[in-house]
């Protein structure tokens, strides 16, 4: 009994195009076929070997307006974290002490209005100019740091 080999097969068989192999190549191939190896002959040789890894697909191109709800979505981000660093829940829950009976939350809560009012602004005017090719287009961590800074006001 002879043993053959030609690309993506082995066989104890003649194939076309294929050529001899030994019992142990036979073997090797075998195995390592069972092993998600791809047997193939180069000139005459038995090669066995992994297949080579796919190309990696490009990665999506974002559309303009997904990149504009990212940018958005950090911004709400960072308004709701600068809440929480004063203890608020979130940018929501300071604001709803506009009009508390305590003096020091109902001023932190319009310091906090007037500050997220003035990111905002900032936030649409710039994207505008990115999305009208005015300015580059920064990175999500570059517009966060390009924000309006608060001034919350003095404990009582």
């Amino acid at each position: 009994m002879g043993f053959y080999a030609a690309d993506g097969v082995v066989s104890t068989s003649p194939l076309d195009g294929g050529v001899e192999i030994t019992e142990t190549e036979y073997l090797a191939a075998v195995e390592g076929m069972a092993m998600g190896k791809q047997v193939s002959v180069d000139g005459g040789v038995l090669l066995i070997e992994f297949p080579p890894e796919p190309e990696p697909a490009p990665a999506p191109v974002p559309t303009e307006q997904e990149v504009i709800q990212a940018f958005q979505f950090a911004t709400e981000l960072h308004v709701d974290a600068v809440a929480a660093e004063r203890g608020y829940m979130n940018g929501v829950s300071c604001a709803s002490y506009k009009d508390s009976t305590h003096p020091e939350w109902a001023a932190e809560a319009s310091a906090f209005i007037a500050w997220r009012d003035a990111v905002w602004v900032y936030a649409f005017q710039e994207l505008d100019k990115v999305q009208n090719d005015l300015r580059p287009q920064p990175t999500i961590e570059e517009f966060i740091g390009e924000l309006p800074v608060i001034s919350w006001p003095a404990a009582s």
